[in-house]
């Protein structure tokens, strides 16, 4: 009877061992197939993005072209009336002055103004400085004869107050400031119209032209 018994248990062991091993490779089954399919679904999403993302980047040239061709362009004002009203004076006094003093209209800040490479800060830093001003525009950008930036002039017109605006031109400023580049603010109570006004402008930028340090000067002054 013992035989017996002690035959039944082994046989029930062994069962119960089959039966465990069995569970555990039919489990670690399931789990290999669910984690390669996740695996391939996973990989699929991940080139669907990176496609997604190579058709959506616009430094790539044939984007460029293919999201210009989507859409109509027309041109539009360099300046827009009021800026261009303060701009035609400057640009007449300078053309009466010795040397070749030139105006010219919305250049970004990254064309003349550049970081120091043997200046202070890592390339991180430098290169993020460069990302905060490289595509800010000045209104108006006075150069002298050797093409050397002089004088900043920002005209603070009705747009200078909407948004985030205030914070661009304190930025701006920071770096005429850093760069020893004159800057002129000219707020829209100044008339064009007005001679007096017209002349203000044109004796400022006489002096700042003849000055080395950095100032900062508004008009129409109160």
């Amino acid at each position: 009877m013992r035989d017996i018994l002690s035959i039944v248990f082994t046989i029930n062991f062994f069962l119960g061992a089959l039966a465990g091993a069995l569970f555990v490779t039919i489990r670690n089954g399931i789990k290999k197939f669910r984690y390669r399919r996740w695996r391939k679904a996973n990989e699929r999403r991940r080139e669907e993005n990176k496609r997604w993302r190579d058709e959506q980047d616009t430094k790539n040239p044939e984007n460029q072209k293919k999201f210009i061709d989507a859409v109509d362009l027309r041109p539009q004002r360099l300046l827009n009336g009021a800026e261009y009203y303060v701009f035609k004076p400057i640009e007449e006094h300078l053309k009466n002055k010795p040397g070749y003093v030139r105006v010219m209209a919305q250049v970004n800040l990254g064309e003349f103004i550049e970081i120091k490479k043997k200046g202070r800060g890592g390339n991180q830093q430098k290169k993020k400085a460069g990302e905060s001003f490289n595509s800010k525009r000045v209104d108006m950008l006075i150069i002298d004869s050797g093409g050397w930036p002089k004088i900043a002039i920002e005209y603070q017109g009705s747009g200078h107050n909407k948004g985030d605006a205030k914070q661009r031109d304190i930025i701006k400023k920071m770096c005429y400031e850093k760069a020893d580049i004159h800057f002129l603010e000219i707020k829209k109570e100044l008339n064009t119209n007005n001679k007096a006004h017209v002349d203000s402008i044109k004796k400022t930028i006489d002096d700042l032209l003849l000055t080395s340090t950095f100032k900062h000067v508004v008009l129409p002054q109160r």
